[in-house]
């Protein structure tokens, strides 16, 4: 069908009507009054114009800013549109809808692809035809789809940077309204910025108010409420302030107080139910009003108030903190970040508030970009760095679609002192180099055995002053030296100095690269699926095993024990929880449960490993590892660039290792906190303190070390109830990557979910697979991913290893080269594409796609 009724859109239909013809949709189906009518889609344009705009491709794919010097092709181009031939199908189609609405008499009006778009509106720069006869209906479609290429609408387009060739008209067609008057509605002043209603219209159509060329009545109101803060009457050349007497107003207007108490509610109401606020056109006739059309407001001049202009992102934080955190959490991670931001800045000259580096969006810690930005901004050699890629993100598309626009005024004032940078900066590069992996080696068994000092602890013996402390030394945990923070930094620059080298001395665009990172060895979150894959191949080797193993919990340990290979499996299993049982989905925060608190499930996976799921995958990116390094040398005859490689590899190999290893203890050091966060629950508990143990989670490290030295003067029950109400409400919400200002749960919107059949990332580790696609949204759940599937994920992180292990390839939303989800994969050799989101909204488990790592391209195939 190329017509369908406006009552009659679904949102599945947004990219063939336009986003006008969808909100008049939503207007209707929400009970507002609004002409009925209907829609002629984007592919009956298509099929009309279809030989014109292709015949024009060329020229439409190179205008810019040149445009004006192809204003007589553009005339051709309209003209031909204009005297298409009229496909038959698509006339019978819509005299048949005519036949329905049944009117003397039509509006035709635009509904582009591109138009009211969150970033472009694109009001008035197509063709509207009001009072269009049925004999006429036909001409003034064509002329709506001519006017897609008119010279206001393609100068827009190349203002707002939006291709020609991504656009495409549909035309909606609804009753004409015999206007007694017409207007548009603000529900913000476009002006001023303020949040009040903005009413302004003149008598009869209101074309002449939608174009500017009078001076329309303008009345102002309240937005709660309604109050009128100013009239304006059409010709009587003065404002009239509220309260001015209403019978020497009224002759003037041509709204009546009912209608505009009537517009009021509406828009109101609209703006709510649409999230956003609303430019509305408007008609009433002798006893109705009638909205025409609604569209985002995209133009307001003065700027709203600092926080209204922060924007926030949750790259890499969407992958390590995925969830709503809980304060207890949030007052721990908040600290340690301003403190590890500030040391590293300090070293540099560089001086800025880093309370405001980090913030809560719906209960999700995301970064601040505009902070971000400033760093960036004020350290010499720093702009070129492209954060996207290296940590994830979908900054650089909201980058494209005009969202992220960043004024110097709405950026924090960061000081640079390149005086303390000549200064510190040598010392601090002399730290970074002085990193060895002797050092760092030994750093990671001063750590280990700080652990194995806390393994012996009797946690129930402590006192509560001990287990404040412990919470309260969080951050010292796995950094009681700065060694750690200095390894990491040096093997994330001399990670991106081979990336540039490989790009500039072996011309890779990035499959070199990633597999001379792979299976490196000595990962232990990687380390963490092989030995499950270990654990696995034991219980294949004995039936019995494996057949009792389904049907008891880990925890009998007799009947185990007592099976071929059962003694062996339980030593093995053991051995695993010690080394890895700290880890778990979304492992910073302290309310998720551990894998050792878990054991069935980690039971489960290994019970669903495959008898020939033996680790060859591992083995085959050594294999591809090898060989590729020995292509790289032999390729590099000048033997200094050879040595040099050689450095950068081993250096970005060992810093990769090191940080994903450091990493794993920090989450080992937040594990033993829960476990003092839980015995302090448990306390509390017993003295009816806290209803239940996990309250311990819903407080500050303040309000609880308040709570413990007897010095709280709060109702602990009532605070407890209102965040947990609070973090189950944040739980029900999805935020988008993205958020510009305050997040509005009402106003939220998550964007157009693109319909097209190829996607494309960024490459983790290259290579080539077709097979089922497997969606898994967290990893803490009971769906698996089977042999040969793809994983389609909203990110990952090392708890998602078990998941890797079945999969013929992997497909993430989030994602980028340093990720750590990202840096599994890659050991493991596994292709992987990541920052594909919104992959998880577009892809269906069990279609067939194909994942072209190394182009970074994801296709559909069904």
């Amino acid at each position: 069908m190329l017509v369908i009724t406006l009552d009659k859109i679904s949102e599945s239909d947004l990219p063939l009507v336009g986003s006008k013809a969808w909100n008049l949709s939503r207007l209707i189906n929400s009970g507002f009054p609004v002409p009925a009518g209907f829609c002629i889609n984007t592919e009956a344009f298509l099929e009309a114009a279809g030989v014109a705009f292709k015949a024009h491709q060329k020229l439409l794919d190179s205008l810019d800013s040149d445009w004006m010097d192809h204003t007589e092709e553009l005339d051709e181009l309209r003209l031909e549109i204009e005297t298409a031939p009229f496909p038959e199908r698509l006339e019978r189609e819509v005299m048949a809808a005519l036949e329905l609405l049944g009117a003397d008499s039509y509006a035709v009006r635009s509904s582009a692809t591109a138009e009211d778009l969150s970033g472009a509106s694109f009001a008035g720069q197509y063709d509207t035809f009001l009072k269009v006869r049925k004999n006429e209906l036909i001409d003034k479609i064509r002329s709506c789809w001519a006017s897609l290429f008119s010279e206001r609408a393609v100068s827009y387009r190349v203002m707002k940077k939006i291709s020609h060739l991504r656009v495409a008209m549909a035309v909606i067609v609804q009753k004409m309204v015999d206007a007694k008057a017409s207007g548009v509605l603000f529900t913000i002043d476009p002006v001023s910025g303020k949040e009040q209603i903005v009413i302004e219209g003149s008598w009869g159509s209101g074309c002449a108010v939608v174009s500017g060329s009078i001076d329309p009545d303008r009345i102002v109101l309240t937005k709660t409420g309604g109050e009128v803060i100013e009239y304006h009457a059409s010709g009587a050349g003065t404002k009239f302030p509220a309260g001015l007497a209403e019978s020497s107003l009224k002759p003037a207007l041509c709204l009546d107080d009912i209608q505009v108490r009537k517009l009021f509610e509406i828009a109101t109401k609209i703006e709510i139910k649409l999230g956003s606020a609303q430019d509305l056109e408007w008609a009433t006739t002798e006893c109705e009003v009638f909205l025409l059309q609604s569209r985002p407001v995209t133009a307001v001049s003065a700027y709203d108030p600092l926080e209204d202009r922060q924007i926030w992102t949750n790259a890499n934080t969407g992958e390590v903190l995925p969830d709503v955190v809980t304060p207890l959490t949030w007052s721990l991670v908040q600290d340690f970040i301003q403190k590890l931001f500030g040391m590293i800045l300090r070293n540099i000259g560089c001086s800025v508030d880093t309370s405001k580096i980090i913030g809560l969006v719906a209960g999700r810690v995301y970064f601040n970009i505009n902070t971000m930005a400033s760093i960036i901004n004020s350290i010499p050699g720093l702009t070129r760095l492209n954060l996207e890629e290296v940590f994830g993100g979908q900054q650089e598309r909201f980058h494209q679609e005009g969202l992220l626009k960043l004024n110097p005024a709405d950026m924090p004032a960061v000081r640079f002192s390149p005086i303390k940078a000549l200064l510190r900066l040598p010392g601090f590069l002399f730290w970074m180099l002085s990193q060895t992996e002797k050092k760092s080696v030994s750093l990671l068994h001063r750590i280990n055995n700080k652990f194995q000092d806390l393994q012996k602890l009797n946690w129930p013996e402590a006192t509560d002053v001990f287990l404040i402390d412990f919470l309260r030394n969080f951050n010292s945990i796995p950094y009681h030296d700065t060694d750690g923070i200095g390894a990491a930094l040096l093997g994330m620059t001399c990670f991106n100095q081979l990336r540039e080298f490989c790009r500039r001395f072996l011309g890779d665009n990035g499959v070199l690269f990633n597999r001379l990172l792979s299976a490196s060895g000595g990962i232990q979150s990687a380390e963490s699926g092989l030995a499950l894959l270990r654990l696995s191949r034991i219980v294949k080797k004995h039936p019995e095993l494996e057949k009792e193993l389904k049907l008891v919990k880990i925890s009998e340990t007799g009947r185990i024990a007592s099976l071929s290979g059962g003694a062996e499996f339980l030593l093995r299993f053991e051995d695993f929880m010690a080394k890895h049982g700290h880890h778990s989905r979304g492992e910073i925060d302290l309310h998720n449960p551990r894998w050792y608190e878990e054991p069935e499930f980690i039971l489960d996976l290994i019970l669903s490993y495959p008898q020939e799921k033996n680790g060859g995958f591992y083995r085959k990116a050594a294999r591809e590892k090898k060989k590729t390094l020995i292509e790289c040398l032999e390729k590099l005859r000048n033997p200094v660039l050879r040595q040099i490689f050689r450095i950068l590899l081993h250096k970005a190999g060992f810093g990769l290792r090191f940080r994903e290893n450091i990493k794993s203890e920090l989450v080992r050091g937040v594990a033993y906190t829960r476990v003092a966060a839980l015995e302090l629950g448990k306390r509390l508990t017993e003295r009816k303190v806290f209803t239940a143990q996990d309250d311990v989670f819903f407080l500050f490290l303040t309000e609880l070390e308040a709570l413990v030295n007897g010095t709280s003067h709060l109702d602990i029950a009532e605070l407890i109830r209102q965040r947990r109400l609070e973090y189950e409400g944040n739980n029900k919400l999805s935020p988008p990557a993205v958020v510009v200002g305050r997040f509005n749960p009402a106003k939220m919107q998550l964007g157009k979910v693109p319909t097209g059949r190829v996607l494309k990332g960024l490459v983790i580790r290259p290579g080539i697979v077709t097979g089922k696609a497997r969606v898994i949204l967290k990893s803490d759940l009971k769906e698996r991913v089977l042999p040969g599937e793809i994983l389609v994920a909203p990110f990952t992180d090392p708890g998602w290893a078990p998941y890797f292990l079945n999969a013929a390839g992997i497909v993430m939303d989030l994602g980028g080269m340093l990720s750590h989800g990202c840096i599994v994969a890659r050991e493991y050799g596994i292709p992987t594409v990541v920052n594909v989101g919104p992959a998880t909204r577009i892809i269906k488990t069990g279609q067939m796609i194909r994942l072209d790592a190394d182009h970074g391209i994801v296709e559909i195939l069904d």
